[in-house]
């Protein structure tokens, strides 16, 4: 009698196990890691010039490109990197939002010989 009921209260009792794994949660990407294209209003070249941000180990980051790949950008607040070498070099995090909703980040590039804005990547616009 007690295995009877047993095996009636198992085909009760709601399973709550899937056979999926569980979800983790990923942590937030870094805005400012990824790939730019250069943009300024005195450019003419065919192919824009190409940079990447990548974050060291030591947690500043790195423009890759010469000559801002010697540099060691640190935030010095919410959405600004600066090199830290009396202020020759600041970047400054942006995005735009487009007529059709879609964004897009951008960043703003300003050494005291150069200014220029950097746009995400096509690819990495749909973060």
């Amino acid at each position: 009698m007690r295995i009877v009921l047993l095996c009636a209260m198992l085909t009760v009792l709601p399973w709550s196990y899937s056979a999926e794994p569980a979800q983790r949660c990923k942590p937030p990407a870094d805005p400012w890691v990824g790939s730019y294209i250069k943009s300024n209003r005195w450019s003419i070249e065919k192919e824009p010039e190409r940079f990447t941000i990548t974050k060291r180990e030591d947690g500043s980051y790195r423009l890759s490109g010469k000559p801002y790949d010697s540099f060691k950008f640190t935030e010095i607040e919410k959405g600004v990197l600066s090199c830290g070498k009396r202020g020759i070099g600041k970047l400054i995090l942006g995005d735009v939002t487009f007529a059709d909703g879609t964004k897009s980040r951008v960043i703003r590039a300003e050494f005291c010989y150069e200014q220029f804005l950097m746009h995400d990547v096509w690819g990495d616009s749909a973060r």
